[in-house]
């Protein structure tokens, strides 16, 4: 990319309204807390639903940005010395068509994916299996949105010979702008399934906005078995290459599972797929048959088929043994992403000592002595303990690192050998390479727990939710973060540190160790202590911890002490645990005249604002709050008293802060809330084992449960000692096994569980999801008898926590 200012202007139908003109685009942005290499960036300022780039322009100026596309017409640019700004209508569509520009220039054949499921799984498959033949430039992660298109266009540059990206839509009308940039000569359209149903008046309508990607296609792969999409695709006009395993097909398979595996017979040769699930089967048939299509060498697609993988498509936070953090990001080994890794892995500052695993990257389209130099750029201002370069042509790239920290492997299997649990310790890992070179063993070997259950916290999705609240608040309000009892039992410092990027104002947890934990992991931001049990004003101090005062006790603990605190006051209004009570509000008042320290809040907790049943009880709770702070009459204090599903429900009362704890989970006990959360937090274990039972046959304890036939069970590694409950036994709990809803037999035991796999087709290994995105952590509570706050704070620390970014 190098576009003139006037070129930019010009394409995006805008006006150059501030500066010199002398600039020329080398790469864009949107989100300034991506911005790594600001030489010749862009930074388009967009307005979403939950954001506005507008409010972030400072950020992106303070980190280098000179060149703006803006549609805020009220921005004052004059104090941005030396930037250019570009006024346009919108500042979507002005990236969309310079992407639409772009793309032009290149005319080698671009594969362009779509459907309800998969894309991602077939794009990265499809890309993996073809790197041996093409120079391939593909989606990064699963970036298909009407912005994530454009970007991911902008990665095509002057070695590549192949695109295949992925266009992803959620209503009618925004097919036909994704269509415009990525212009895909050959297309893939996977299935038509439920998401986004509630967007569209019928599935034929969505197979059909679906199918304008494929409108000016040469061919189009897809399944004839799939009737929505045969229905869609008959107006089109290109040639269609159908497969099946019903015989309808331009391809036919007849599918045959075994064991592990499944065995895919076409005219009458065989090919080995590492699964037999239907998605994974119905994917790689996809593959297959664009593979086929394209003439590549049939034992070739042999070979590519049989390594297909489930892809972890997001950066994965590992705890690893002796104090040591790897940054997973194995599934891809282009530039870009690298570059994105190695800032993560230096915005980590839980552990000053920095280690690098990188492989060989495979067919970017650059020479060695590009790709040293490209890695050169990115790492010159990091001081690695050690570097590991696993794969003869990733020799070269010692150049780009200290020589006397750099060690070579020929392979993966001579690196795991060569390395012990002590090679790391006290260090941030980054493990980056091709997935032909496995390094997902490296974390398996290093990693602390190896228990088979996992709580998977996604980050990226925190973050929409986060931004889902803000939109509610408005700018003006504060916004605290509950991140007490060990993040609700999800994390520690990793969501502190998730938080902080994102600029909320404060974070709050119930006791002083907690806060310091936070400060010992370098979480700077503003701390509220909710309760300071046995204070030591002291240590308080040390650490930067502002503790909330809620009785003339608790007063008292800081008399002597001459040291500045920032201090929170807490007012009882009706919940009756902590606070001061209205009858005591005249004696405060008294003594916060000899107060010493800086009150910094005023603030109380409200006891039903999630129950309409109780809306009266609420509204006098808060009346009595301002009530008792009127009677106090501090100066430049902000107050406080809404929480999770007060934001919503009381929107008059946001006052100077809100206090945000289960909503960034994605959890909401308002109905109408759950349709726009995301679910950012999953428990899931795996089958140990499967055992086929005869009628009459019991199982568990107190043979709670006894078979009325022949009854296949699967036993579950997670119990009441990982927070699962006793009551959640004997069928009174469900579990999601193989996109299928099951039931729990018998009782629960300390370490494991076991359910009915009557009718699934499950083998051992298989996952076992307790609440996530296929059934909700709400649900799953009420199974237990409780509330997701107790059931997340039940889960216990033996379960291993993963945390993903997207």
């Amino acid at each position: 990319m190098n576009y003139s200012i006037n070129e930019i202007a010009s394409i995006c139908q805008g006006t150059h309204l501030a500066g010199k003109g002398e600039l020329f685009l080398k790469s864009v942005s949107f989100d300034s807390r991506k911005i790594w290499n600001s030489n010749g960036m862009c930074f388009f300022a967009i307005k979403g639903v939950n954001f506005d780039g507008h409010n972030f322009l400072s950020d992106a100026y303070e980190k280098g940005v000179r060149l703006f596309v803006i549609s805020d017409k009220t921005i004052d640019y004059s104090c941005y010395t030396n930037a250019d700004f570009i006024q346009v209508d919108n500042s979507i569509y002005a990236l969309q068509k310079l992407a639409v520009h772009y793309r032009s220039q290149f005319k080698f054949p671009i594969i362009g994916i779509t459907g309800s499921n998969g894309k991602t799984t077939v794009k990265e498959w499809l890309a993996e299996a073809l790197i041996d033949h093409f120079s391939v430039v593909k989606t990064p992660k699963s970036y298909n949105s009407q912005i994530g298109v454009p970007i991911s266009i902008f990665g095509i540059t002057k070695v590549h010979d192949l695109g295949v990206f992925e266009a992803g839509i959620s209503c009618e009308n925004e097919m036909d702008k994704l269509e415009k940039i990525i212009q895909p000569d050959i297309g893939i359209f996977t299935n038509i399934g439920n998401a986004h149903d509630e967007f569209f008046e019928s599935k034929d309508l969505k197979a059909r906005e679906k199918s304008i990607l494929f409108k000016s296609c040469n061919a189009l792969i897809y399944n004839a078995d799939d009737d929505f999409v045969h229905e869609a695709i008959k107006p089109l006009a290109c040639e269609k290459i159908s497969w099946s395993i019903k015989g309808k097909g331009t391809f036919n398979f007849s599918i045959t599972k075994n064991g592990l595996e499944s065995i895919a017979l076409f005219r009458n040769q065989s090919i080995v797929l590492p699964f037999t699930d239907d998605a994974s089967i119905e994917n790689s048939l996809h593959v297959i048959s664009t593979l086929i299509y394209l003439n590549i060498d049939f034992e070739d697609i042999q070979k590519k088929a049989a390594k297909l993988k489930n892809i972890a498509m997001r950066l994965e936070r590992v705890q690893g043994m002796r104090n040591t953090l790897f940054i997973n990001d194995v599934y891809n080994s282009d530039l870009s992403s690298f570059e994105a890794a190695i800032e993560l892995l230096k915005s980590d500052e839980t552990r000053k000592r920095k280690s690098l695993i990188l492989s060989e990257m495979h067919n970017t389209g650059y020479s060695s002595a590009e790709i040293t130099k490209r890695i050169s750029e990115f790492v010159e201002d990091i001081s690695f303990e050690s570097v590991h370069l696993i794969g003869e042509d990733a020799k070269p790239y010692a150049q780009a690192f200290n020589k006397e920290s750099t060690l070579f492997y020929t392979d993966t299997a001579s690196f795991l050998d060569k390395t012990n649990v002590g090679t790391f310790q006290n260090s941030t890992v980054l493990v980056k390479g091709s997935r032909s070179f496995e390094l997902e063993q490296v974390t398996q070997k290093f990693e602390k727990q190896a228990h088979q259950s996992v709580l998977e916290v996604d980050l990226s999705l925190m973050e929409k939710n986060l931004n889902f609240y803000r939109k509610k608040i408005g700018d003006d309000v504060r916004l605290c973060a509950m991140v007490k009892a060990f993040s609700y039992g999800a994390g520690g410092h990793e969501i502190a540190e998730m938080l902080e990027k994102n600029n909320v104002d404060y974070l709050a947890v119930a006791y002083a160790d907690e806060g310091i934990a936070l400060r010992e992991k370098n979480i700077s931001l503003p701390i509220i202590v909710m309760n300071p049990e046995d204070p030591q004003p002291a240590k308080l101090a040390e650490f930067n911890l502002e503790p909330a005062i809620y009785s003339f006790e608790s007063l008292s603990a800081y008399d002597g002490f001459s040291n500045g605190l920032k201090v929170h006051l807490k007012l009882d209004t009706g919940m009756h645990r902590l606070g001061f009570l209205e009858n005591e509000i005249d004696e405060l008042k008294e003594e916060l005249k000899s107060f010493p320290f800086d009150v910094v809040s005023v603030f109380t907790h409200l006891a039903a604002s999630d129950d309409s049943n109780y809306d009266t009880f609420t509204k006098n709770q808060l009346d009595k709050f301002d009530r008792m702070a009127g009677i106090l009459d501090l100066e430049d204090v902000f107050y406080h008293a809404l929480n999770t599903s007060g934001i919503s429900r009381f929107p008059k009362h946001h006052m100077g802060m809100v206090r945000l704890g289960i909503g960034l989970y994605g959890v909401s006990p308002i109905k109408e809330e759950q349709a726009f959360l995301e679910p950012a937090i999953r428990l899931k274990s795996t089958i140990s084992q499967i055992k086929e039972i005869a009628e009459g046959d019991s199982v568990g304890y107190s043979r709670s449960f006894k078979a009325s036939g022949h009854t296949k069970i699967g036993i579950v590694p997670l119990g009441y000692a990982d927070g699962i409950h006793r009551s959640f036994g004997n069928g009174n709990g469900s579990v999601i096994v193989c996109g299928q809803q099951t039931e729990t037999l018998g009782n629960i035991c300390m370490d494991m569980c076991m359910i009915n796999l009557n009718g699934i087709d499950a083998k051992i290994g298989d996952e076992v999801e307790f609440f996530g995105p296929s059934k909700s952590i709400l649900k799953t509570a009420s199974e237990m008898n409780t509330i997701p706050y107790e059931l997340l704070a039940n889960v216990s620390q033996r379960v291993k926590r993963i945390f993903y970014f997207d």
